[in-house]
């Protein structure tokens, strides 16, 4: 017995009766299926670009990598931060930024997270054009020790 005909079976068991009907819905059923395979698939191989802004000319599109390229070269400007990672997360017209850095010993995450957070919006606004950010998360990963080992004094004869 082949699939199809155990699923008309099915049918025929919850009332449809009529074969035209039940080939109907398996027809429907497998397009609907298929559609949905489809989608996730293409999705896979989106395009990694994000909408900056649209004039009457067109619309000027900025990769992720671009976005991850700025974060990471402002947070390289404050020496107290190391082991950067970024993730962009375009959410409903909004991006949303994700920074998971180490601070060094003794800096203060409250200002360091502050003047990144006012920097980057600026920085994307006026160099990327775009407007629409959501989040910007820092996470500290951990604590770098600034403590520099001292060689210790060797007698010299």
């Amino acid at each position: 017995m082949s699939l199809i005909d155990t699923l008309l079976k099915l049918l025929n068991e919850l009332g449809v009766t009529h074969p035209f009907l039940a080939y109907l819905i398996l027809g429907i059923t497998t397009f609907i299926i298929v559609l949905v395979i489809l989608k996730w698939f293409t999705s896979l191989f989106k395009s990694p670009r994000l909408i900056a802004y649209k004039t009457e000319k067109g619309m000027v599109q900025v990769n992720r990598g671009a976005i991850s390229d700025l974060v990471h070269f402002i947070c390289k400007q404050d020496s107290h931060i190391s082991q950067l990672k970024t993730k962009i997360i375009p959410k409903r017209k909004l991006l949303n930024i994700q920074i998971r850095l180490r601070i060094e010993n003794g800096s203060h995450l409250k200002s360091i997270e502050e003047s990144l957070q006012s920097e980057i919006r600026e920085s994307l606004h006026q160099s990327l054009g775009i407007e629409n950010i959501g989040f910007i998360d820092i996470i500290a990963t951990g604590i770098k020790d600034t403590k520099k080992i001292q060689p210790s004094p060797q007698n010299i004869d």
